[in-house]
C-alpha cells in the first residue's frame, strides 16, 4: 500500500479532511448511491402512503416538496463542508458541540439510518410474502412468519455487503441503483395498466 493510500485511509479512519483525489466516492458513485435510497424511501415507502390522500399529480409534487424542504436545512448544513473541504459530517459538528457533543451527532446518523433500515427491510418482506400469497404459492396463514424470515434474511444480507469495506459497496452502487430503476418503472407500467383498467371497466 503506497503512502498516499494509507495516509487517506487514516484520514478517513479519524475524520480527517481528505483531498478530492483521496475519497472513495466520487460524484457518480454518490449520485447513484443517493438515487437508490431515494428511491427505496421516498418513492416507495412515502409514496405509497401518500397515495391513500393523494393522487398521482398532486402526490408527485408533494413528495417533491417534502423532500426539498424536508433536507434543505440538512444539505446545507453538512454538504458545503463534506464535499468542499472532505470533512465528515460528525466532525464538522464538532466546533458547535465539542468532542463529546459530536457524539449526539453519531447517534442520530445511526438512529435514523437504523430505522429507515427497518422499516425497508420489514416492507420487503411483507411485499414478498403478499406476492406468494397473491400468486398462490402459499396460504394467507404464512404470509407473517415468511415475511419475517424475509427481513432477517435481507439484514443478513446487507450486513454481507458492508462488511466487504466502501470499495466493494462504491462498485455495487451502480448495479443497485439500476436494479432499483428497472423495479420503479415496472412498478409504474403496471400501476398505469391497472389503472387503465378500472377506469375502462
Amino acid at each position: 500500500m503506497s503512502t498516499t493510500s494509507t495516509t487517506a485511509a487514516i484520514a478517513e479512519e479519524n475524520g480527517w479532511p481528505i483531498l478530492r483525489t483521496e475519497r472513495t466516492f466520487g460524484k457518480l458513485a454518490i449520485f447513484l448511491a443517493c438515487f437508490s435510497a431515494s428511491m427505496a424511501t421516498w418513492c416507495f415507502a412515502i409514496g405509497g402512503f401518500v397515495a391513500y390522500y393523494l393522487k398521482a399529480a398532486p402526490g408527485t409534487f408533494a413528495i417533491i416538496a417534502g423532500a426539498l424542504i424536508g433536507t434543505l436545512m440538512i444539505v446545507l448544513a453538512t454538504l458545503p463542508m463534506s464535499v468542499r473541504y472532505g470533512i465528515d459530517a460528525v466532525v464538522a459538528s464538532r466546533p458547535q458541540l465539542g468532542t463529546r457533543g459530536s457524539y449526539v451527532s453519531i447517534f442520530l446518523i445511526y438512529a435514523s439510518a437504523m430505522g429507515w433500515s427497518i422499516l425497508l427491510f420489514i416492507y420487503k418482506g411483507q411485499a414478498i410474502a403478499d406476492m406468494l400469497v397473491t400468486y398462490a404459492h402459499m396460504p394467507q396463514k404464512a404470509a407473517h412468519p415468511v415475511a419475517s424470515i424475509v427481513g432477517v434474511l435481507a439484514v443478513f444480507l446487507v450486513l454481507s455487503l458492508i462488511w466487504r469495506g466502501p470499495e466493494y459497496v462504491r462498485s455495487r452502487g451502480p448495479i443497485v441503483a439500476v436494479m432499483v430503476a428497472f423495479m420503479s418503472l415496472v412498478i409504474l407500467i403496471l400501476l398505469v395498466v391497472a389503472g387503465h383498467d378500472v377506469g375502462v371497466g
